[in-house]
């Protein structure tokens, strides 16, 4: 198991952090809080968790470690929303401004087929089909990133999109291949975003 520790002023209740911590794509083993400080100074309280990935397995905290810290914080900052997605941390080399991106466009696919698939069938497909999701986001980089070269971006685009085809045919069942093809419509119709602009503009 992998050690976790979180650093809080004051002692948070496991209530409020295990779902945020289960949404990650960890199992959590246990817990010991600690204070410290001294008699007379209070400075805070570590939670130590014991953990692993949600299936089980051990986690690479060479790969993770970064990724994960910099997503929790976000979280705790409320840049990114607690949110089944939030397991492509874990499973994925995803980083958080991608998987908010992948928010964004889950709920706007579930308002136009929410008379066909439920949320959790779009959450479930997306983080099976890890691949696939680091592809819709290699297609949203080149359609819309401005730091990215202009030069042959039409025909990278359609490069991407003639991998995805491919990659969907590959689904395990028909559903899968629906969601996925119409996950993908929503990221074809995408014509401009705001997720590249800097935060002091």
């Amino acid at each position: 198991a992998s050690m976790l520790l979180v650093y809080h002023k004051t002692k948070i209740d496991l209530t409020n952090i295990l779902p945020i911590l289960h949404c990650c794509g960890l199992h959590i083993i246990d817990e010991l809080t600690s204070r410290f400080g001294n008699k007379d100074n209070h400075i805070g309280y570590i939670h130590a968790f014991r953990v692993l990935s949600n299936t089980n397995q051990k986690i690479d905290e060479k790969i993770i470690k970064n990724r994960l810290i910099n997503s929790l914080l976000d979280i705790f900052s409320h840049k990114l929303p607690n949110d089944p997605l939030n397991q492509l941390i874990i499973h994925s080399e995803l980083e958080s401004h991608h998987i908010l991106v992948l928010q964004g466009i889950r709920n706007y696919a579930y308002q136009l087929f929410q008379h066909q698939f439920s949320k959790k069938q779009l959450n479930d497909c997306l983080i099976k089909y890890t691949e696939i999701t680091a592809q819709f986001m290699t297609l949203f980089d080149t359609k819309f990133n401005a730091s990215l070269s202009t030069k042959n971006r039409t025909a990278t685009i359609q490069k991407i999109y003639a991998t995805l085809d491919t990659q969907i045919s590959y689904a395990e069942t028909v559903i899968d291949d629906q969601i996925l093809t119409r996950i993908m419509s929503v990221f074809r119709a995408c014509v401009r975003t705001n997720a590249f602009i800097k935060k002091d503009h």
